[in-house]
């Protein structure tokens, strides 16, 4: 992320500046600020607040704009989320993205209510379909565009424990290949490495 100056001020841009009815400069532009969301005046109004206090709803809307005015392709919002590139996003992908759009005080529960209504199998991981289908509106409705289902706000220490478990799971796959690229490395650049260790199988 880039550090730019209000050149109105002169300074650094500042919260007030991005108050209703301000103007701003930037890139020789000058914009004027018309209104601001619930969720945004609520955070200037209280930048102490825990995010859990917001509406789960309001959060969501607040992901999708903030993803889609960083990122035009949800792909690359997908490949931010999933790090290790293995196709899902965990619970532990998934809290450590919300931090880089802005949402890094989430509670716990919280950031599980977000992932479980992302993840529409409830398999405890998010696939790429379900982020698109999360984000995204229909291409081709068959009837009247659908509105998004609502979030479910209620506990499910089940799902909780399926997303640890994939989280957990995910993460050792990643040591374990790592593991054996490493082993890989030792065997290719060490002569006679592969026949010692035949050797030394043969002895457990």
């Amino acid at each position: 992320k880039g550090v730019h100056m209000n050149q109105i001020t002169g300074q650094l841009f500042k919260p007030e500046d991005l108050m209703p009815g301000n103007i701003i400069k930037l890139y020789n532009h000058e914009f004027e600020i018309l209104d601001q969301d619930d969720y945004t005046l609520k955070l200037y109004n209280d930048p102490d607040a825990q995010f859990a206090n917001f509406s789960p709803e309001a959060v969501v809307q607040k992901m999708r704009e903030s993803m889609r005015q960083q990122y035009p392709l949800v792909r690359d919002i997908f490949r931010r989320f999933d790090k290790d590139h293995d196709g899902v996003i965990t619970h532990d992908e998934f809290r450590a993205a919300l931090g880089k759009f802005g949402f890094a005080n989430l509670s716990e529960d919280m950031v599980m209510t977000l992932l479980r209504h992302f993840d529409t199998r409830q398999d405890g991981q998010v696939s790429y379909n379900e982020f698109c289908d999360a984000l995204l509106d229909e291409d081709f409705p068959k009837g009247m565009l659908q509105t998004k289902p609502a979030v479910d706000t209620s506990f499910d220490p089940d799902y909780t424990e399926r997303a640890q478990y994939k989280a957990v799971e995910r993460s050792e796959t990643v040591a374990v290949r790592k593991a054996v690229r490493q082993f890989g490395d030792i065997i290719a650049k060490r002569e006679g490495m592969m026949t010692r260790l035949i050797k030394e199988f043969r002895h457990l």
